[in-house]
């Protein structure tokens, strides 16, 4: 070897260390790995077309592979992503990755689980303690009136935010997580949190969530669990047969809260407060009396902060910041909020009036359309780079990316339409491609609603036998303006579109029925499902 330093050879580097998560799940770009679990695991991830960031939940192929559970994580995310409420962690997707393991995509916050908060310096205070689970049983009374129960109301799944709010988490999940109770790790975590009736195996509802939350509140004030115990059994043991100690600080504040812990921990559902109402309004003169309030929900317009956020579900360690600081170019602006109202209503009267043609968006070099027949909604068309038909099948994992670049080859040289090609191709069967339409609309509906500067007008056509016969496939106006008017964090504009938000929604016999007891419909009134008070 030379002496002369400008000879000598380096010594090679090591690579750095490959992230253990994917580039990309459907449409998002993973940005890093928040936290895992038993049933999946969950990503910081970005939507590119709508420049935000969620946390991505992202069921493990193994368990995907379970028809059975599968198909409830499904059920669950679509019932909870139906749900508007500033205590429960908003779901703004259910799709699927490459593999066919399905993926919810929930609100990026920041801030930490309770479990966490409970145990950190400075303590909470008994006033914030109280506040806490007020606002944890108004995010269920929320839950419980539209049909869902949690199951797994334990502190790792109340999330704090920065700005002070209370989110519940991993709502309807639970409940497909709790199918199978003695799978590896489910139980022993959540275990001194359950309700006699689910440790028994029977059936349950919303009073097995209220057990869940008296045992949460119990803890908080005494800093040990009601039913604490060494081994599962004894666990389950003591939440069946013992009641629990009631030795708190002989102070005034404390001795208020026994009676109300005591009528929250019967065995007996029966025996318990019977909704999440009344056990609120039980806690509600202890806290005047404190002087307290529950902390104000959150304003969905913030600024996102800047501190990591917490995955929406248990990890085994503290959470910490596993991310790379993101670019100076790629930090976030507060989102503005665009009233979507006006759009809506145009698209309720293309629907009143079983008008046929296109719905047009406009923005500088950008175009996007709706193709309406009869009122209802056959395609979506979009020049927007990676929002056509073809990127949307790709990202959302229902068509392989080499299988796309065959097709358009024949499309440009054909002169065919896509969905054409893949089902002659043999890459799409028609049905599925018809039911992949619906997931396109959404998109560009989705889009369009978050734009501040699009343009919209409705160009009328004469009816097309053609496209009546060839595309049976259609889409409910309807359908998607719930959908949409559900991802927009603006309490005022939903309630403007959907009425009051907390009222329960069924199913009118007739499309044209209007509203029956709301004295000034929403622009979705005449849709199906109608809007019933009750």
């Amino acid at each position: 070897m030379s002496s002369d330093p400008e000879e000598v050879t380096p010594e090679p580097q090591p690579e750095a260390p490959a992230p253990d998560f994917p580039p990309r799940v459907g449409k998002y770009d993973i940005l890093g790995r928040l936290g895992s679990g038993a049933m999946g695991v969950v990503y910081h991830a970005h939507d590119p077309l709508l420049e935000r960031d969620v946390a991505l939940k992202v069921m493990l192929p193994q368990i995907a592979r379970d028809p059975e559970q599968k198909h409830r994580f499904e059920r669950e995310a679509r019932a909870v992503a139906r749900m508007m409420h500033p205590n429960v962690v908003t779901v703004f997707d259910l799709g699927y990755h490459s593999d066919g393991s399905p993926y919810i995509a929930m609100e990026f916050l920041g801030g930490n689980d309770l479990f966490h908060s409970m145990r950190a310096t400075p303590p909470l205070t008994l006033e914030r303690k109280v506040s806490i689970v007020v606002s944890v049983l108004e995010g269920l009374a929320h839950a419980h009136k539209v049909g869902i129960v949690h199951r797994d109301i334990k502190p790792a799944n109340v999330f704090l935010t920065d700005e002070g709010g209370v989110k519940i988490m991993d709502f309807g999940v639970a409940r497909f997580a709790m199918g199978n109770i003695t799978s590896t790790g489910m139980v022993v975590g959540t275990a001194e949190y359950m309700s006699p009736e689910q440790v028994r195996g029977e059936v349950v509802d919303g009073r097995s969530d209220l057990f869940s939350t008296g045992a949460m509140l119990y803890e908080l004030v005494r800093g040990t669990r009601p039913f604490h115990a060494d081994g599962i059994m004894a666990i389950f043991y003591k939440i069946t047969h013992d009641d629990p100690a009631f030795d708190f600080p002989y102070t005034p504040e404390y001795r208020a809260l026994i009676p109300i812990l005591a009528k929250a921990l019967p065995k007996d559902a029966a025996a318990r407060y019977q909704n999440a109402a009344e056990f609120a309004d039980a806690l509600r003169p202890f806290a005047a009396g404190l002087g307290l309030r529950p902390m104000p929900a959150v304003a969905p317009s913030a600024p996102a902060p800047a501190a990591p956020a917490r995955a929406p579900e248990a990890v085994a360690n503290p959470p910490t910041s596993v991310l790379p600081p993101r670019p100076a170019a790629a930090a976030e602006t507060p989102r503005t909020i665009v009233d979507p109202s006006p759009l809506f209503q145009l698209m309720r009267e293309i629907y009143v009036g079983g008008r046929t043609g296109h719905l047009h968006f406009t923005r500088p070099k950008q175009w996007r359309s709706l193709r309406f027949l009869k009122g209802q909604i056959l395609h979506a068309t979009s020049d927007v780079e990676g929002e056509h038909l073809g990127d949307v099948l790709v990202r959302y994992g229902l068509l392989a990316q080499q299988d796309l670049d065959r097709a358009r080859v024949v499309v440009l040289s054909e002169r065919k339409k896509l969905g054409t090609v893949l089902d002659s191709m043999g890459l799409m069967a028609k049905e599925e491609l018809e039911s992949s339409i619906k997931l396109h609309v959404r998109e560009v509906l989705f889009n369009v609603t978050e734009m501040p500067d699009v343009k919209f007008s409705f160009e009328e056509l004469g009816e097309d036998t053609f496209l009546e016969e060839e595309l049976r496939s259609r889409v409910a106006p309807g359908e998607m303006i719930l959908e949409a008017a559900r991802r927009i964090q603006e309490p005022a504009i939903v309630t403007a579109v959907l009425g009051d938000i907390d009222r329960v929604i069924a199913p009118a016999s007739h499309p044209m029925l209007g509203p029956r007891s709301s004295p000034s419909p929403p622009p979705t009134a005449s849709f199906s499902p109608a809007w019933t008070g009750r």
